[in-house]
C-alpha cells in the first residue's frame, strides 16, 4: 500500500471549501495583530487554509451546511455536492481545494496524519484512513491555480496563526528569513520553502506538532485534464 505521504506522491486532495472574497484585506487585520502573526507585514490579505485566517461562507451561512460533508471536520469530500449548494446564492465565493503537499515526513508525523484522516462517517460511526484517495475529485486539475503553500497543523495555520512572541522570538530575524519566500497572499510560492518552514515550526511550536504543508488551489473549474504536479 503506498502512503498518503509517500515522497513519490504528487500531493492529496484533502478536500474543499468555499471562502469569502468580499472582506476587504484589512479587516480584522489591525497593525497589532498583523505585527503579532504575520512575517510579511505588506500583504493585503492573507489566505490560510485555517478558516480564522480566512473565513469559510459556511461560517457566515451555517444553513447551508447539510448534516454530512465529509469525514474530516469543515472540509467537503465531494466538489461536485459544493458546488450544487453554491449554485443556489447569487454571491459569488472563491471556491479552493486544500491539497497535502508535504513530501518528507517523520514516522511520527505519519503516525500523527493517520489518526486526522480517521474521521467519521455520516451516521457518526468512525471509518479508517484511506490508502489514497479522500476526496472528489482526487487529484490536481489543469483548470486550478495554485494559490500558495500553507504550513499548518492541519486546523491552526503556523504561518499566519501562532503569534511571535516579544522576548522569545527574533520576529526582525524570522521576517528577514521567511518574508521573502511568502508571496502576495501570504503563503509560500516554493513547496521547498514551505518545507523548511514545516520543520521549523515543528520546534518552534511543539505542541501543534506535527505540522504539515498545505497548497491552496483556486478551482475555476473542475472539469478538464488532471495534473500529477504542479509547483509555484
Amino acid at each position: 500500500m503506498t502512503h498518503l505521504l509517500d515522497p513519490k506522491s504528487a500531493g492529496v486532495v484533502l478536500g474543499f471549501d468555499a471562502r469569502e472574497t468580499w472582506l476587504p484585506g484589512s479587516g480584522g487585520w489591525d497593525p497589532k495583530r498583523r505585527n503579532a502573526y504575520l512575517l510579511r507585514l505588506d500583504v493585503t490579505k492573507p489566505l490560510s487554509m485555517d478558516r480564522n485566517v480566512w473565513g469559510s461562507i459556511f461560517d457566515l451561512r451555517p444553513d447551508l451546511v447539510p448534516a454530512y460533508t465529509g469525514p474530516l471536520v469543515g472540509l467537503w469530500e465531494d466538489l461536485g455536492r459544493l458546488e450544487a449548494i453554491l449554485a443556489t446564492e447569487k454571491q459569488a465565493w472563491r471556491r479552493v481545494a486544500f491539497v497535502l503537499s508535504t513530501v518528507s515526513a517523520t514516522a511520527g508525523e505519519r503516525a500523527a496524519l493517520d489518526r486526522f484522516l480517521t474521521g467519521v462517517d455520516s451516521d457518526g460511526a468512525p471509518v479508517g484512513r484511506p490508502e489514497t484517495v479522500i476526496a472528489n475529485p482526487s487529484v490536481v486539475h489543469a483548470t486550478w491555480e495554485l494559490l500558495g503553500y500553507d504550513v499548518t497543523d492541519l486546523t491552526t495555520s503556523g504561518l499566519s496563526n501562532m503569534g511571535y512572541l516579544p522576548g522569545v522570538d527574533d520576529t526582525a530575524a524570522l521576517r528577514t528569513r521567511w518574508g521573502p519566500h511568502l508571496n502576495d497572499a501570504h503563503l509560500f510560492a516554493d513547496r521547498s520553502q514551505a518545507e523548511a518552514f514545516k520543520d521549523f515550526s515543528n520546534g518552534r511550536v511543539p505542541e501543534h506538532a506535527p505540522f504539515y504543508v498545505v497548497g491552496l488551489w483556486d478551482i475555476h473549474k473542475f472539469h478538464g485534464e488532471a495534473v500529477e504536479d504542479r509547483e509555484g
